[in-house]
């Protein structure tokens, strides 16, 4: 499991709605993530790479992507990049159990807003999404 299961009971910008599309090759994860912001009130879709995650948010318009780096057909770093070149999605949070320091520094080069390391505190990951959406 790559998800800290420790959470608040309550935030402070529960109600604040916004669009997130998570993306990780991992169902598991992505549906606990999909769950849990759910409950935080958020619109949440799911995509298990980078290449139906670019057709989700073609199609849904999202405020924000979470990915995971290390996925089939179109990695989290590819998708940052063409989100980035299509303009489809100004905030993406880089979010994997397999990264390097050269992938840290180049997702913040390619505009990512942050890159956290699994397992991902939900706490904190929530607090990232405030920051990103303020």
């Amino acid at each position: 499991m790559y998800l800290k299961m420790e959470l608040t009971v309550d935030h402070a910008w529960k109600g604040t709605m916004a669009k997130i599309v998570v993306v990780d090759d991992e169902k598991m994860q992505r549906n606990m993530l999909k769950g849990l912001l759910e409950i935080e009130g958020h619109d949440v879709y799911v995509a298990e790479d980078g290449v139906h995650a670019m057709e989700v948010v073609k199609e849904q318009k999202p405020d924000l992507v979470l990915t995971d780096l290390r996925m089939p057909r179109m990695d989290g770093m590819d998708l940052l990049r063409e989100l980035k070149t299509t303009q489809s999605c100004k905030t993406v949070i880089v979010i994997t159990g397999h990264g390097t320091p050269d992938d840290v520094k180049t997702a913040f080069v390619e505009g990512a807003f942050a890159y956290l390391q699994k397992p991902v505190d939900f706490d904190d990951l929530c607090g990232h999404i405030k920051a990103s959406l303020s």
